[in-house]
């Protein structure tokens, strides 16, 4: 390597407080990974995309306590395909989450994105929509709104499921389904809140929390879910609580 080529390489400086800080938050996630590249490759935006998602370069940036703000950090859809072939069982999404929390932070997001929070700050859901149109999708009649004393399940439809023209069908198989199985089940209408995956997709995990009252408190039966991630973790169809 000639000087001039030294000159020209640009030089990168290690940031020990943001490292500690996304060490904190991610409770040493990223710790594991030994850079072997199983991530980028099985990455499915390398499908779609002419340049794939550099998920182990993002990864050895965390490590590192390097930090950019780029777009490719907003990339990841938490789908899990990583993790599930890492050899070293490294929770990729919960990483990504913490850069994107110091992405905040730091005022390094992408234009567009503060609108999705502020969506669900104002109108309980990501999509924009009002309150009001959030049991448009339900076409034959109206659903019982849900009553503990009356119903054994509360079907909490989520917003995708309501405002998504592309998964209302999924919500209304789930209510057909219900009807010809005879369960006693209720829904929240226009005051059934969001579960905050979007919330917590875009780095919020601190915001991003259970919401308490009728759909964790919904009597001696259970949830029918159909958004199935939320923000508290997965959770099963049809599990009873208590």
């Amino acid at each position: 390597m000639t000087e001039q080529t030294v000159r020209d390489v640009e030089a990168l400086v290690l940031d020990d407080a943001l490292w500690e800080q996304l060490l904190k938050l991610t409770n040493g996630a990223a710790a594991p990974c030994f850079q072997c590249g199983v991530c980028t490759a099985i990455c499915p935006w390398g499908t779609v995309r002419n340049e794939p998602l550099n998920v182990r370069k993002l990864m050895r940036k965390a490590q590192l306590g390097l930090f950019d703000g780029n777009e490719g950090l907003w990339l990841c859809t938490a789908c899990g395909q990583c993790e599930a072939y890492c050899p070293r069982g490294v929770p990729v999404a919960a990483v990504f989450r913490g850069m994107r929390y110091l992405a905040w932070e730091r005022r390094q997001v992408l234009e567009g994105l503060p609108s999705v929070l502020w969506s669900v700050f104002w109108n309980n859901n990501p999509w924009s929509q009002p309150p009001s149109q959030r049991m448009q999708w339900v076409k034959d009649g109206q659903l019982p709104a849900f009553d503990p004393a009356q119903h054994e399940f509360l079907l909490y439809v989520g917003c995708t499921a309501s405002y998504d023209r592309r998964a209302q069908g999924v919500a209304r198989a789930v209510v057909k389904l219900l009807n010809a199985a005879g369960v006693k089940y209720g829904v929240l209408g226009e005051q059934e809140p969001c579960c905050g995956e979007a919330v917590l997709a875009l780095g919020w995990e601190i915001v991003a929390e259970r919401p308490e009252g009728p759909v964790v408190a919904c009597g001696e039966g259970g949830l029918v879910l159909e958004e199935i991630e939320t923000a508290a973790g997965p959770l099963v169809v049809g599990a009873r609580l208590g």
